[in-house]
């Protein structure tokens, strides 16, 4: 039957039928807010087996011949939201390292996987990414003429047409989504603005003096505004209640930074950002000097980038090579593979957690 399907470019009809079941996006939202749940589609195993091999040969296609998207951190190989929090953080704590401030910006997108147009996204993948034949016919049929319902509390709707959208809980659906914004990362690019995304978290920032916080401000604000247009045409949607702002650097920079609020659609947001990143960038004095360290070459060790304060220190180009130092000789010398290295790196770290 995979074979089949392949070679015919069709997935059958009984194949595209799904069962949604409501998810709450976090605990202890409010159970009667519909806004606060997040549709999974409960997909066929047969549909799941055929997606799979798919999926498959489409990243291999995709990664030989280099058109993912370079700042996306979902659904890849060797990427993570740990990824993308340690990329974003770092380039913060080295411009903090250089005296600078930088103002982040975190986009949010309403029903994002929801709102795909089909048309518009076969057209992408054809002329962006160069999927064509059987393969383009296979994905059509994929994402087409599918039929869902609705189980919530015991109780089963009857079954309705998808116009838009691609199914969340599939194995294709995900990769299909990336592609079909890959646009985003270079249109802030083309404003000079550094982006990085996790799927439909899109994350913006730039870096300057305190005194061209205005400046560099208006240019973050036209970024967003062309994006918030290219979405728009795409079907998609910016929620501009939901993006936050946040200025970040030292205590010193930060009480130079004046206007600092970004106006979006007639929103004026405020900085604010999530916990977890206040605490990660949390504001440190710029006295703390750090001198350069000499690496020992002929024990393995990495060379540690300078850094003047210990916003540097934190970053991952001198936090990464200072960790790696601090290793024993003979396991950086002696690993011979990855997991050679890393079974012998769990054996350290247990005997420094229990024995030390």
């Amino acid at each position: 039957m995979c074979n089949a399907s392949l070679q015919q470019g069709c997935l059958p009809l009984s194949q595209r039928r799904a069962v949604v079941t409501p998810r709450l996006k976090k605990s202890g939202l409010d159970e009667a807010d519909v806004k606060n749940y997040r549709p999974i589609s409960n997909l066929t195993f047969m549909s799941k087996i055929v997606e799979r091999l798919v999926c498959r040969q489409l990243v291999t296609f995709l990664q030989k011949h280099n058109l993912l998207p370079t700042h996306q951190s979902a659904y890849r190989r060797q990427h993570s939201t740990e990824t993308a929090v340690l990329k974003i953080v770092s380039d913060l704590l080295l411009a903090c390292d250089r005296g600078q401030v930088s103002l982040l910006a975190l986009l949010d997108l309403s029903a994002a996987f929801d709102t795909v147009d089909h048309s518009i996204l076969i057209d992408r993948l054809q002329s962006a990414f160069g999927i064509r034949g059987p393969v383009i016919e296979w994905i059509h049929s994929f994402v087409t003429s599918r039929m869902q319902s609705v189980s919530f509390a015991g109780e089963k709707s009857t079954w309705s047409a998808i116009m838009c959208g691609v199914p969340q809980g599939s194995v294709l659906g995900p990769i299909l989504f990336l592609l079909y914004c890959a646009d985003v990362t270079y249109i802030a690019h083309r404003h000079g603005v550094h982006a990085h995304s996790y799927a439909d978290d899109t994350q913006l920032y730039v870096h300057c003096n305190a005194a061209d916080c205005a400046i560099e401000a208006e240019r973050l604000t036209a970024c967003i505004e062309e994006l918030d247009n290219w979405m728009t045409s795409n079907r998609l949607k910016l929620n501009a209640d939901k993006t936050q702002i946040i200025w970040i650097g030292t205590r010193q920079q930060l009480k130079k930074v004046v206007d600092a609020d970004i106006v979006l659609n007639g929103h004026r947001i405020a900085p604010s950002a999530p916990s977890y990143l206040s605490m990660m960038c949390d504001p440190l004095s710029a006295s703390d000097s750090r001198c350069h360290r000499n690496r020992a070459a002929a024990q393995g060790d990495l060379d540690v980038p300078f850094s003047r304060i210990s916003y540097g220190e934190r970053s991952f180009p001198v936090s990464g090579p200072t960790c790696w130092n601090a290793l024993p000789s003979e396991l950086k010398l002696a690993a011979s593979t990855l997991d050679h290295f890393c079974s012998r790196l769990k054996t350290v770290l247990f005997i420094r957690s229990y024995y030390a």
